[in-house]
């Protein structure tokens, strides 16, 4: 029995050690809305490239892009940073997110 546990308890970690595959079809509308309002704001409220602005906020540029594209979706901290560099707050960061999810559900039909 014990030895059995054991067998069980590392094909488990042996399994959760595996990376997962990235699926880019699955990701949905918020994801790509959040990183459309990333961009409108950017070029918008600063007119700073990607690079500069990434730099500005201390994110990588490439992952600044991933979430602007919406291949990435952004953690809170990574939010904030991202609204410091905007001066703005996390409420008018999110005041514009509703308008443009519901322009993307609309092109959708």
């Amino acid at each position: 029995m014990v030895t059995s546990n054991i067998q069980m308890l590392s094909l488990f970690i042996a399994s959760v050690n595996q990376p997962m595959p990235i699926q880019k079809s699955n990701l949905d509308n918020s994801t790509k809305a959040l990183g459309e309002r990333v961009r409108d704001l950017r070029v918008s409220r600063t007119g700073l490239s990607q690079e500069h602005f990434a730099d500005k906020v201390g994110l990588n540029r490439i992952a600044l892009g991933r979430i602007e594209k919406g291949e990435s979706n952004a953690t809170f901290t990574t939010i904030r940073k991202i609204c410091l560099g905007l001066e703005i707050t996390l409420s008018e960061f999110f005041d514009g997110f509703e308008d443009t999810m519901k322009e993307m559900e609309a092109s959708e039909t």
